[in-house]
């Protein structure tokens, strides 16, 4: 028989988990604007002090990227620590997170 298939290290398990929460029925499309379409996203924020635990999992929700919905949520959750994103940052969200 064969045995559970595993992902071989601990940065595609915590990208996998920011794919998954894109397809959370939770998730939709952030607000437009003007004419630029935004994707919906999903997070997974890993802390980086070498505890092994993740921290935060969130996606697009309420009208807001889930970078936005991260920060407003738990607003100390990014510094220091690791951010997987299942797309690439718009230019509000990577402002956001260098900020």
């Amino acid at each position: 028989s064969v045995g559970p298939v595993r992902l071989p290290n601990k940065d595609d398990l915590l990208m996998y988990l920011a794919l998954q929460m894109e397809e959370s029925p939770l998730c939709v499309q952030p607000k437009e604007k003007g004419k630029i379409k935004f994707s919906k996203t999903g997070i997974t924020i890993f802390a980086g002090d070498g505890t092994n635990q993740i921290l935060v999992i969130d996606c697009s929700r309420n009208g807001l990227h889930a970078v936005q919905q991260v920060l407003l949520s738990f607003p100390k959750c990014l510094q220091g620590n690791v951010v997987y994103l299942s797309r690439h940052p718009c230019v509000h969200c990577a402002k956001l997170l260098l900020q």
